[in-house]
């Protein structure tokens, strides 16, 4: 497992990535042998519950994460917040003390202008203008927002939206809510996190 990047946002931000080439047996080496694995269908389910299993053991000193309404934390600091994403061969997990966060990684991919009228409005079609990068970044970014949020999401047309974008940052909105996130590019991914110090909720 190839440790790649970590970044470190504002005071209290950090996302850990790491990109997945190991095979399952390699990777369920670097776990306590205690740890059952779930029974998941494909091998790439079992490596991505591996990496970041193994990311929580390497940095938080914790093998085990659990879900309260789809939402990842830390069995050993269930008052942290984090969340994780992967893509292809990426995972990559955020960490806060107190804000809520949603991350998100996205592989650059043609297939996001194909699908761009079903999570894009008019404005946000505009600015992408036919770029893949564009089209991928605003995808990514109304993911990491569907995983901040606590309010049910069924339109990412309207419910989630995308005000402006400068370097590393996007100003958005879920709902009535504004949301602040942070992005950066790794070689052909794009990895956005969005973080809000108050729960997102109806």
């Amino acid at each position: 497992m190839g440790f790649k990047q970590i970044w470190h946002i504002g005071k209290d931000k950090s996302i850990v990535l790491f990109e997945l080439r190991e095979s399952v047996i390699d990777l369920r080496k670097l776990l306590p042998e205690n740890v059952k694995i779930p029974d998941f269908a494909s091998e790439k389910r079992i490596k991505e519950w591996l990496g970041s299993r193994i990311i929580a053991n390497k940095f938080f000193n914790v093998h085990e994460i659990q879900y309260d309404r789809k939402k990842p934390f830390l069995t050993n600091n269930p008052g942290s917040k984090i969340s994780i994403s992967h893509s292809k061969q990426i995972i990559s997990l955020a960490y806060n003390k107190s804000a809520y966060l949603g991350l998100d990684v996205q592989f650059i991919d043609k297939k996001m202008l194909k699908i761009l009228r079903k999570f894009c409005n008019e404005h946000e079609q505009s600015y992408i203008a036919g770029s893949v990068e564009k089209a991928t970044l605003i995808w990514a970014a109304k993911e990491a927002l569907y995983k901040l949020s606590y309010i049910e999401i069924k339109d990412y047309k309207n419910d989630l939206q995308i005000n402006s974008i400068s370097e590393n940052t996007i100003l958005a909105k879920i709902k009535e809510f504004s949301v602040e996130l942070d992005y950066r590019r790794y070689s052909n991914y794009y990895i956005c996190l969005a973080s809000s110090k108050t729960k997102i909720h109806p």
